[in-house]
């Protein structure tokens, strides 16, 4: 961009007889993505319902969301914390009962290695659930297992100037205002 308006002040200074192009220039910031990052990651843990809830006889469905909590760079690296939150809705051993519904979170913390990145840079994290299953180990365990698609991505900040209005002028006009 530079060598183009270096071209039209070399222009309008070399040939003053002719109309010139007058610019207004402004400035831009653009994201520029530095680096891009994917990895999996397996959760699996056990839960114990909670002594307030009936025991479970069998699991009728379940769903699940990963929420990102923190995310802090060191050296090459980031570091990722969240958590796993999920959702079963199960039977209970007495017949009569309508379904139960429990909600908790598995928390994890995961490492991604980053080439290149730096303390100033901005990090976008998008997590996302791409398997969850719930099993009953008993009526008052459940066994959660979930995979997790984690994908990074860094970028950097760059100011740039632009070109935002051109307009032309001629030299008559202007020697007339002058004159006035």
């Amino acid at each position: 961009m530079k060598k183009f308006y270096n071209l039209i002040d070399r222009w309008s200074i070399d040939n003053p007889e002719l109309p010139y192009m007058d610019l207004k220039k402004q400035s831009v910031r653009q994201n520029i993505e530095k680096a891009k990052e994917f990895l999996q990651i397996t959760l699996d843990d056990d839960y114990i319902i909670k002594d307030n809830k009936p025991d479970a006889l069998k699991i009728i469905c379940c769903q699940g969301s990963a929420e990102i909590e923190d995310r802090r760079i060191s050296g090459e690296s980031v570091w990722i914390t969240g958590k796993l939150v999920f959702s079963v809705l199960y039977r209970c051993d007495d017949s009569n009962r309508k379904p139960e519904a429990l909600k908790a979170a598995i928390p994890f913390q995961e490492k991604v290695y980053v080439a290149g990145i730096e303390e100033s840079d901005r990090i976008n994290i998008c997590c996302k659930v791409e398997d969850l299953s719930v099993g009953l180990i008993n009526s008052r365990k459940m066994s959660v297992r979930a995979l997790l698609n984690i994908e990074v991505i860094v970028d950097r900040i760059e100011e740039i100037e632009m070109a935002s209005q051109v307009s032309e002028k001629s030299l008559e006009v202007e020697e007339l205002i002058e004159e006035k």
